[in-house]
């Protein structure tokens, strides 16, 4: 999980990480994401900014941000549980 984090840091994508909360928010999407997703939808992803409660991730194409938007709640949900605030609103998704 925190791989997957690195390597987002080291390529310049997360954006926001600047505080503890940003960066707990960013593992719990990742933990959650890897429980939910099959693991051919959660390589394909990258966190990639969070502000005002919105999280940009990088998909590969368009198909695997609409199957990731299906389970996109029941992750928001987990990771906001395991926060105890709602501190996660909703997910965008920008091809690359």
């Amino acid at each position: 999980m925190l791989k997957h984090i690195e390597s987002s840091l080291s390529r310049g994508y997360l954006k926001g990480t600047g505080n503890i909360l940003t960066s707990r928010l960013l593992a719990l999407w990742n933990e959650k994401a890897r429980e939910i997703l099959p693991p051919e939808l959660f390589s394909a992803q990258v966190p990639k900014s969070f502000k005002n409660g919105v999280l940009a991730l990088e998909v590969e194409n368009a198909t695997v941000g609409a199957e990731i938007n299906l389970k996109a709640q029941q992750i928001i949900k987990g990771v906001n549980q395991k926060l105890k605030k709602e501190v996660l609103k909703r997910v965008v998704f920008r091809v690359v």
